[in-house]
């Protein structure tokens, strides 16, 4: 992988599982789940894969979603790489991809 060994990825990779409810519907306990780990693990790349889940069925509230989490990231001083992926099928547990819908 890019020329990495596999075992050097695994050993640099932390995973934060935002399916549970808590983290996925409250932003702000998502935020200070990432500020511990970002501080604890000494992280400086982010990967949010994918923030539509965070703003699925509050659309109208996307664009402040994505912003609080920006300036969260921005603070953070992190390089971060955010997917948005919306779903032709309004169901949380489905991964039918829409396509090319961005916010």
């Amino acid at each position: 992988m890019l020329g990495i060994k596999r075992e050097v990825v695994e050993e640099n990779i932390a995973i934060i599982d935002a399916t549970e409810e808590s983290l996925r519907t409250n932003v702000r306990a998502l935020l200070n789940t990432m500020s511990q780990a970002i501080k604890e693990l000494k992280i400086h790349i982010t990967v949010i894969d994918s923030i539509t889940g965070l703003y699925e069925h509050k659309e109208s509230t996307a664009r402040q979603i994505v912003r609080e989490i920006y300036n969260f990231l921005k603070k953070h001083y992190q390089t971060a790489l955010l997917v948005s992926q919306k779903r032709s099928i309004q169901d949380s547990g489905s991964s039918e991809s829409d396509g090319g819908l961005a916010v």
